[in-house]
């Protein structure tokens, strides 16, 4: 990648996800993440929508995505949680690889953004909730890591 150049990120994940989508995201508690497992086909073409339209930059839909989240509105373990999250940086990859066999990206046009963890995901206050809450959620807040594929 050129370090000169401005990078281009992808656009709203949980927006494009509804059009591979029978039933929109948009008042799902998890949110895209819920299509990690419910349909992973419709997550590896909204990666590769992004990378159609030339993006330097994707991210992996778990804007929602968090341990605690899965476990509940999942009925997953623990352990499923952390793999499901696993498969959100797997299928990103799997996008970037299916469209380098396409010839649809440059090589170096390899990045992948991985937002881990939500503010609102992982924050919650009295103003999410628009009523008292005694149940704070405040130990962890937003990290991202930068996967650069070769």
């Amino acid at each position: 990648m050129d370090d000169n150049k401005i990078k281009l990120l992808d656009g709203s994940y949980g927006f494009q996800l509804n059009k591979h989508l029978e039933k929109p995201v948009d008042h799902d508690p998890l949110w895209s993440s819920r299509a990690l497992i419910t349909d992973p086909e419709a997550v590896i073409k909204t990666h590769m929508d992004y990378i159609h339209v030339g993006v330097d930059i994707i991210e992996t839909n778990t804007y929602q995505a968090s341990i605690e989240g899965f476990m509940q509105y999942l009925n997953i373990s623990k352990e499923e949680s952390y793999k499901l999250i696993q498969k959100a940086v797997d299928l990103a990859r799997m996008a970037v690889d299916q469209c380098e066999k396409k010839d649809i990206m440059e090589r170096e046009t390899r990045l992948t953004s991985c937002n881990l963890t939500s503010n609102l995901a992982k924050i919650r206050t009295s103003s999410d909730c628009g009523k008292k809450s005694t149940n704070n959620w405040i130990y962890l807040t937003s990290s991202f890591c930068f996967i650069h594929f070769k």
